[in-house]
């Protein structure tokens, strides 16, 4: 059958049409980077994303000349990783733009090896998530205006459990009530109730469970004694969360319920209520169809307070078209005999907006049992709707967030014992629910050498209430041995002491492994930088050296044939002589630098000694020497580290602590060698000293440390302003020891 050449090429060109199609849907575009030519092509979505017009085949350094500069090192250092390892990558990357355009882009790559396991190229996919990011930051700022929100509001807003526990209190309303948050969490509100309230609390109980929600008056104790009378509107809540539970916000309407009780219609004490709780009243007159608003009822709408009487057609006619027809159903029901409604409706206030109603009303019947009004109160509850879909989308955010960054978050109540795991730490610790998680099956997988040492820092958090921080290994369902990165924080209860356990954990066995395999790349890479140094000082020594010392011959032999000694000649002679005897000291100092001969011929210390007793001639600084006699030679390897790093230490003396003196002081037993360099010059700054472990200050410090590191080592630095700064590296040995 021939090859239909015309049809074939149609469906490539209706694939890469469909594939454009889709990256543009997606906001996405690929890419392929060839190593070989250096070239990088960029799909046609890819290159409209970063605005670059240079065809297909774009120069690598034409895609880095848009990366915001704080991202570059970051993603360079992972590409490479992930290349040498063979491995996919991915990471997310800035782009700034010269018009001032600002990108996010999520960037998925891997390396492609040809037939030799050599990697000749890299291709991937970028997708734009500049507004997730923006979102996302949007969110965590409107949160933290929500929680200050609530922190500072004067409305009690808490959340309780079935059995009145209080699990949440905002501050404000508990210094009402004489007491902090942290006292009242914990405590059930039967206890704060006068003994005829709590008789009905399993009424109200009753309600929330067959409801959903209840509304009503409550009267709490003070500290003092004095009771405070609350409206509340609560609900109850059952998804999410491992078992039900109320939230709840009340007003304090002491002053009100007992002015109510003196003057039921003091329009004065209503308008103030109205405008601290954002609601309005109102009334309907059955017959005629007239309705009363209260001023604040009127705001609402954004409306100017009237006193004529209105219409009914005026309230229902800002109902939105959607509930118009529920609302018209609870109003009729209301008036035919009904004792209440309780219902929440949107409006459409007199700018546009939005709003959202929460309403309750009653009827009041005549002597004849007939509705002749019905009397009302509606509350705008339209930010605390839009609060709510908030808050449950932060909670979906966060269960999406754990799932990105493989980490998953707890709570232990460490009177209970009772334990709350996120969805994603269930995954990781391989369980189903939270049923089968116990203290057992979680430590009984935790690596046998690490257990004892994790048990005893939260024993100590949970004692100190302080935080905590560890990494352990994990055996996971499948038997692969995980990393796990714990932290937690212990919160006490009213009596000071830890009652409930938060924190979260995340799995690090990717980031541990990359790490180890750097430590090795980085071990080789010295290993064979001190043996390309030792290569090259001996061949200076055996060629240069050589001729220059044949040169300094040959200039002796040629002084007999040069006529006088006053001569031009001669002078000419004597400079060429004292250039070649300079040269050739100045070639054997290279060469002792890059690799003392001795330190292979005779070992570590009389390497060590001669090189102090050198540098102590040049510079001026007097060395002293400290080290224990008849020393059996580590490997070469260790010899090279610890003369490198006293080297580098020397140096740093010399450079820039202005001291007059320097001691090297070398150690050892059975398993551990130690160096030490210390000098008593003007030490380092303060910041620095005080950060120096995790902060190192300058490249010849950050390289001590590494060649510390790669044999396992440990790398301290102390250093005090005007008090001199001591270098102590201790390296584990194995068949180093005593004569």
């Amino acid at each position: 059958m021939p090859f239909d050449h015309d049809s074939r090429l149609g469906e490539i060109c209706r694939s890469q049409a469909l594939l454009a199609e889709a990256e543009e849907l997606a906001n996405l575009g690929s890419w392929e980077h060839d190593l070989l030519t250096g070239t990088v092509f960029q799909s046609e979505n890819l290159r409209r994303m970063l605005a670059t017009d240079a065809g297909e085949n774009v120069p690598k350094d034409d895609v880095w000349r848009f990366v915001d500069p704080r991202d570059r090192s970051k993603i360079r250092e992972i590409i490479d990783g992930a290349t040498r390892a063979r491995k996919p990558y991915e990471f997310q990357v800035r782009f700034v733009f010269p018009d001032g355009r600002r990108k996010v882009l999520l960037v998925r790559g891997k390396p492609i090896m040809n037939s030799e396991n050599r990697v000749v190229k890299r291709v991937g996919v970028a997708m734009d998530i500049t507004d997730r990011v923006e979102s996302a930051a949007a969110i965590r700022e409107s949160e933290e205006k929500y929680r200050d929100l609530v922190e500072n509001s004067n409305a009690l807003i808490c959340t309780h459990d079935l059995d009145g526990q209080l699990l949440s209190m905002n501050e404000l309303p508990a210094r009402i009530l004489g007491f902090t948050p942290q006292e009242l969490v914990g405590k059930r509100i039967p206890d704060l109730l006068p003994v005829s309230g709590a008789e009905l609390y399993a009424g109200y109980v009753a309600r929330i469970k067959r409801d959903g929600h209840a509304t009503g008056l409550m009267v709490l104790r003070t500290r003092s004694g004095d009771r405070r009378v609350w409206e509340y509107q609560n609900t109850l809540r059952t998804g999410g969360v491992t078992k039900p539970i109320v939230r709840g916000t009340a007003y304090d309407i002491t002053e009100r319920f007992e002015a109510q009780k003196k003057l039921r219609k003091s329009e004065t004490l209503l308008a103030q209520a109205e405008l601290l709780a954002n609601l309005g009243s109102w009334e309907l007159e059955v017959e005629t169809k007239k309705v009363h608003w209260s001023e604040n009822f009127y705001r609402l709408f954004g409306l100017k307070p009237g006193s004529e009487p209105l219409t009914s057609c005026i309230g229902i006619d800002m109902i939105h078209p959607d509930d118009r027809a529920r609302a018209l159903q609870d109003a009729a029901s209301l008036t035919s005999g009904g004792d209440e409604f309780d219902n929440e409706l949107r409006f459409v206030a007199a700018d546009g907006r939005e709003r959202i109603l929460h309403s309750r009303a009653v009827a009041v019947a005549d002597k004849s049992g007939r509705v002749v009004c019905v009397r009302g109160m509606s509350q705008d509850v339209t930010e605390r709707k839009r609060e709510e879909r908030r808050l449950r989308k932060s909670e979906d955010l966060l269960s999406q967030a754990e799932q990105m960054a493989n980490c998953g978050s707890w709570e232990i109540n460490l009177k209970t014992r009772k334990a709350t795991l996120s969805k994603n730490l269930l995954q990781m610790l391989g369980l189903k629910s939270e049923a089968e998680y116990g203290r057992s099956t979680y430590w009984d997988r935790v690596h046998p050498e690490d257990r004892e040492r994790a048990g005893k820092i939260i024993e100590e958090a949970i004692a100190n209430v302080k935080p905590f921080e560890h990494v352990s290994r994990y055996f996971a369902q499948d038997g692969q041995l995980r990393f796990h990165y714990a932290r937690g924080i212990p919160v006490a209860g009213p009596d000071g002491k830890a009652e409930v356990f938060i924190g979260a954990v995340q799995d690090i066995t990717e980031r541990v492994q990359a790490e180890k395999d750097l430590r090795s790349l980085l071990r080789k890479l010295l290993s064979v930088r001190d043996e390309d140094r030792r290569r090259l000082a001996r061949q200076l020594h055996e060629s240069v050296g050589q001729t220059l010392a044949a040169l300094t011959m040959s200039m002796g032999r040629l002084q007999e044939a040069l006529p006088g000694c006053d001569t031009p000649a001669h002078a000419l002679w004597r400079s060429c002589q004292d250039l070649a005897r300079e040269a050739a000291r100045e070639t054997r100092e290279i060469c002792y630098s890059m690799h003392p001969h001795m330190l292979d011929e005779a070992g570590l210390v009389p390497a060590l000694r001669c090189y102090a007793r050198d540098f102590a001639e040049l510079s001026g600084i007097d060395v002293e020497v400290v080290m224990p006699e008849g020393l059996t030679r580590p490997s070469r390897e260790i010899e090279t580290t610890v003369f490198r790093i006293v080297q580098e230490a020397l140096t740093n003396v010399h450079r820039h602590s202005g001291s007059r003196k320097a001691t090297i002081r070398l150690s050892c037993d059975d398993k551990r060698l130690c160096v030490e360099v210390r000098d008593d010059g003007r030490g380092l700054p303060e910041t620095h000293s005080a950060l120096a472990q995790e902060f190192p200050c300058g490249v010849g410090i950050t390289g001590m440390r590494e060649r510390a590191e790669q044999m396992n080592g440990v790398f301290e630095l102390e250093s005090t302003p005007g008090r001199g700064t001591t270098i102590r590296v201790t390296l584990p040995l194995t068949g180093v020891l005593q004569a």
